[in-house]
């Protein structure tokens, strides 16, 4: 199955991070900052990280 997680913040990253031992999964961000930086080191490797614009 694959899963579109919209927003990167605590809960769609433990989401994601969950999620991706089986199924793709994908987030979504509009910007990063330091605290985004260290939630999208915890997904290298398990969740696409997709930028919006």
């Amino acid at each position: 199955m694959r899963y579109l997680l919209v927003g990167h913040g605590f809960i769609s990253t433990h989401l994601a991070e969950y999620l991706s031992s089986r199924h793709e999964v994908k987030v979504t961000y509009r910007n990063m900052n330091p605290v985004k930086e260290e939630y999208a080191h915890l997904l290298e490797g398990k969740a696409e990280l997709i930028e919006l614009r």
